[in-house]
């Protein structure tokens, strides 16, 4: 058997109850439509580009650093190979800093244009709600952009070898999501960590096999299919898992379970490109 139907048949086999009637029927924690406050000028203006890298990051103080540390590096060479940075955020909502840091941000996206803000708090719980909005606004704002990706702020891209990949490799990406998958992890019980999975979430001791959330990319038509199957996502700890199972619960296209282009073959694929 191989790699695609291992994921999808593990990833299903228990969630058609214990997850996704659980979790995505429960509309009062649905954020769909989602509501942006901020958005990208690339998006807003239709401009063309080879691919959207929508990168999570806090809007807290500490975000602006790394994000200006971002801007100043490797998305210079990313944007001169058309391949466009937008960093993806929610609301704050700690009281004491919501209107100097609002501001703050209100006046970086003015000056940048590269900022997505959407109307969730921005928490290490809602990292999920992050992940579905990417594709949301992907999907219904920006679809003249062929690809996007979610990734990581601590991710690194080396443009021109994505851009090879995009150029030469694209039509392995139609309908296909293209990230790194992990398998036989197991779940932690430890209610303390950020990483806790209850029971009733998930009740085996190992977790399915998913996608890892350092980067996720696919074309805009998967990530459109994706949001009209499921109609919303209830925020859970480990949001690459809740991710990736619910894809699989909810297929991106009728009777076929997305595939999964392994980690090692999209580099294998980039260095051939």
């Amino acid at each position: 058997m191989n790699t695609e139907s291992n994921f999808n048949i593990q990833s299903a086999s228990l969630l058609e109850f214990r997850y996704a009637w659980h979790k995505i029927n429960q509309s009062a924690k649905s954020f769909r439509p989602f509501q942006y406050s901020l958005e990208p000028t690339v998006c807003k203006k239709k401009k063309r580009a080879k691919a959207a890298l929508y990168i999570a990051i806090s809007p807290h103080r500490n975000g602006q650093l790394v994000r200006n540390l971002i801007r100043h590096n490797w998305a210079l060479k990313a944007k001169a190979d058309s391949i466009e940075v937008i960093f993806s955020m929610g609301q704050i909502k700690n009281e004491s800093e919501l209107i100097q840091e609002s501001y703050t941000i209100a006046q970086e996206s003015i000056k940048f244009g590269d900022i997505l803000m959407a109307n969730f708090y921005d928490s290490w719980e809602n990292l999920v709600q992050k992940w579905w909005s990417n594709n949301y606004y992907h999907s219904s704002q920006c679809s003249h952009i062929p690809f996007m990706a979610s990734l990581d702020s601590d991710t690194l891209i080396f443009s021109e070898y994505l851009n090879k990949f995009l150029h030469t490799k694209n039509d392995i990406l139609d309908g296909y999501v293209g990230c790194t998958v992990i398998v036989k992890q197991p779940a932690i019980r430890d209610y303390e960590s950020k990483y806790f999975v209850s029971k009733l979430q998930w009740p085996e001791e190992e977790l399915p096999s998913y996608c890892s959330g350092a980067m996720i990319i696919e074309n805009f038509q998967a990530a459109g299919m994706k949001m009209q199957n499921v109609p919303g996502i209830y925020p859970w700890l480990t949001d690459d898992v809740c991710s990736s199972t619910a894809i699989a619960v909810h297929p991106i296209k009728p009777n076929r379970l997305p595939s999964v282009i392994q980690y090692s073959e999209f580099l294998q694929q980039i260095n051939k490109a």
